[in-house]
């Protein structure tokens, strides 16, 4: 690698410019991991991860010295960030983002290079800079003229990446001819993976919506020899506890303690019926001896509904903690609803 260093115009300048700048790389790949975390969060977006590095001295070396790049600046992923999100779909509201939120300087899908017949690596990448209004926060002051690679994929298209990486296969001539044809059987597998969770994804969404609706409930339609699933259960509550936090692990585990405690789903709906509305002054009373009302100490669904669980199960009650205070409320709530036998 030495040997081709007199090739490169101006080496020692390039390395040294790299190392004089590599404290502000680690700024900027701290600070876009954070900030492309919360564009997600605020976009809806799930994710599995992102992920920040920055070029090591050695992968910059070995990259100048095989492009022989005469400036540190050609090297436009010292920063470097992926994304791995879960369907296929989320690859353009991604982009989308990146667009609105970086100034990109250039894209590239690389499934684009893949012939109709041909299955190998799959990605979107972006150099992007940051907008001259970052520079407003101290954070970003000084980081204008950096760039940054974000890569976006899908789970899938992760997988391959890394086992094509940890083969060493980059070419397709680099793949010795008796294990191409699995090779690419893996791939094209993965690639139809990737369609068949997004196609299952809408379906369920689809599920999700036809569930139960609210004049199913108001017209007391509600079958009891229906099979309640975590999706029924989740439509349950946002009935009865509309325009309350929800999320759905907390939702799958109290549907789990229910299951544990032996309760009887349709009876739990059935009290739900009976006292939601007494729940929300059960609440009301918790709150006031907690000395505030501010909304961010009211119940999410799952602690309105494990509310009612206390009122209705005895051993639920018994197996929970309370404050004195609290069991004097739900202890006076479960006398005044004759639920204390």
């Amino acid at each position: 690698m030495n040997n081709n260093k007199k090739n490169i115009p101006c080496f020692e300048e390039s390395v040294k410019k790299y190392l004089d700048e590599l404290p502000m790389y680690d700024k900027l790949a701290e600070n876009l991991k954070l900030a492309i975390e919360m564009f997600l969060a605020e976009s809806g977006i799930g994710f599995l991860t992102v992920s920040a590095r920055v070029k090591s001295e050695e992968s910059f070396y070995e990259k100048i010295i095989r492009k022989s790049y005469a400036d540190s600046t050609m090297v436009e992923d010292i920063c470097g960030l992926r994304i791995i999100c879960y369907y296929q779909s989320d690859l353009k509201k991604i982009e989308d983002i990146i667009r609105k939120e970086f100034v990109v300087t250039e894209s590239q899908d690389k499934e684009e290079f893949l012939n109709q017949d041909q299955f190998g690596y799959r990605s979107t990448h972006f150099i992007v800079q940051i907008k001259k209004s970052w520079l407003a926060t101290p954070n970003y002051r000084g980081l204008d003229h950096l760039k940054a690679e974000i890569q976006v994929r899908t789970i899938f298209m992760h997988a391959w990446a890394e086992i094509e990486h940890k083969l060493a296969y980059k070419k397709s001539y680099h793949i010795p001819a008796k294990f191409k044809r699995k090779l690419y059987r893996l791939c094209a597998k993965l690639e139809e993976s990737d369609e068949q969770f997004e196609e299952l994804r809408n379906n369920i969404e689809e599920y999700r919506k036809g569930i139960f609706s609210k004049e199913d409930f108001e017209a007391d339609r509600f079958d009891r020899n229906t099979t309640i699933d975590l999706d029924s259960f989740q439509a349950v509550l946002d009935y009865f506890f509309s325009g309350r936090k929800k999320n759905i692990c907390n939702v799958r585990g109290f549907f789990d303690e229910l299951k544990e405690y032996q309760v009887d789903i349709h009876e739990f709906i059935d009290s739900l019926k009976t006292y939601h509305e007494c729940i929300i002054d059960i609440e009301e009373e918790i709150i006031a001896i907690n000395e505030t009302k501010n909304s961010d100490n009211r119940h999410s669904q799952v602690g309105l509904a494990r509310l009612i669980l206390f009122l209705t199960n005895q051993k639920y009650y018994e197996d929970w903690m309370f404050t004195p205070k609290i069991e004097e409320i739900i202890s006076r709530w479960k006398t005044k609803l004759n639920l204390d036998v």
